[in-house]
């Protein structure tokens, strides 16, 4: 997302002046607009073959030093971007940048986008100081206009709090995310959905990294321009909900993540119906719940449902079921049920052996959960054959790694 927003902000711009310095000469305009509608395709071979056309027609006939030779220059930058030839996009825009310079007087739009796609360029690959340093010139370029109310602004502001996530300093994340929402406030207003999502996203990010107490204030500023916008029932009045009971559920506040998750599943079924994915995770989050607050009972009848549901939308064979019958199985092992809890143990190895083959992590969980519930039915032989295997296949996970 936060590529796309000045990759597109650039395409607006370039193609105004493109055509409104040549509307009386149509020599190579028609080469840079089949690049745009190849590049809307994602024909992006096709592309780069009309963007370099134009690019060869204009210098031709206006020499190096002129905006169109420019825009070609960093239109073939952003297609190599988006194909991932990150070296090639550089070397684009680099030459788009240095046309620019010479046509424009510092501080012109074109050269702040300029900018801040070459720091995306760094971003991509991975070399975070660089990103920095370019996403900081385009607000340094912009200081003279004394306001950050522009979508450019935002979007650099977004992206450089990115760079600080990846860089793993989250006080830096959480104060350049917050700019951008407040320019992306003032440029758009408090109650749209946007908006939500960007507090949405920066919960997420956050819980991500197991910052719970700092996302869930996000997750609830979400939640309450959601309702302003779609009212009480919304599919993202359910997500919202659910993504608050679920950093409820990681601060032990169990009893307030069920009242969330009740909330998310009356929304999801009176929309969905019963048999619906997101009816099936917010069963299996309430079976979680109530595991953690010890009724048993109530956390079984859970579980079931979300297997069940997940069996109809996928089949037996499928991750969710699995991982949902491994929690049957150690919500009847609370219950000193091993037999039934075995049963079901047994049911999650064969369904992961299925999707992983025989030799992968989430097998050699099955085997020590089977490993445990043997001992504890007192079979303390077999019990520690299925905890040695698994300990063997974690082991040879491992040295791959």
């Amino acid at each position: 997302m936060k590529k796309t927003i000045i990759i597109s902000f650039i395409c607006i711009l370039s193609s105004l002046f493109l055509y409104a310095q040549n509307d009386n000469s149509n020599y190579g305009e028609s080469y840079y607009t089949k690049g745009d509608e190849y590049f809307e395709q994602s024909d992006y071979d096709n592309a780069l073959l009309y963007y370099g056309k134009a690019l060869d027609a204009f210098k031709a006939k206006y020499g190096e030093r002129n905006e169109n030779v420019a825009a070609s220059y960093f239109c073939i930058g952003k297609t190599y971007y988006r194909v991932g030839n990150y070296d090639q996009s550089l070397t684009a825009y680099r030459k788009s940048l240095e046309v620019y310079n010479m046509v424009y007087s510092p501080g012109n739009p074109f050269v702040e986008v300029i900018y801040a796609s070459i720091g995306d360029v760094f971003f991509a690959t991975k070399d975070f100081n660089q990103a920095l340093e370019n996403y900081n010139k385009v607000l340094e370029l912009r200081k003279p206009l004394n306001t950050d109310e522009n979508p450019l602004v935002k979007a650099v502001y977004r992206n450089i709090s990115y760079v600080y996530y990846s860089k793993g300093d989250y006080e830096q994340f959480i104060i350049y995310y917050e700019k951008s929402i407040e320019v992306q406030k003032a440029l758009f207003g408090e109650n749209q959905p946007d908006l939500a999502y960007s507090y949405s996203n920066l919960g997420n990010l956050l819980f991500d990294i197991r910052d719970y107490n700092h996302a869930l204030p996000y997750y609830e500023t979400a939640l309450k321009i959601y309702k302003a916008v779609y009212g009480e029932k919304h599919p993202q009045i359910a997500t919202s909900c659910n993504n608050i009971g679920r950093c409820l559920a990681r601060l032990e506040k169990h009893e307030q993540a069920l009242e969330y998750y009740e909330t998310a599943l009356g929304i999801r079924k009176s929309i969905y119906g019963e048999n619906h994915e997101g009816v099936a995770i917010t069963y299996f989050n309430m079976g979680t719940a109530f595991s953690n607050l010890e009724k048993h009972e109530q956390a079984l009848n859970c579980y079931k449902q979300a297997a069940e549901i997940y069996k109809v939308i996928s089949g037996e064979n499928n991750i969710d079921v699995a991982d949902s019958y491994s929690s049957i199985g150690f919500t009847l092992a609370d219950m000193k049920n091993y037999d039934d809890a075995l049963t079901y143990f047994e049911k999650a190895l064969e369904i992961r052996k299925i999707i992983y083959g025989e030799n992968h992590p989430e097998v050699a969980l099955s085997y020590k959960d089977i490993g445990v519930i043997l001992t504890a039915k007192g079979d303390m032989l077999q019990g520690m054959e299925y905890l040695i295997k698994a300990q063997e296949l974690l082991d040879a996970a491992k040295n791959k790694e």
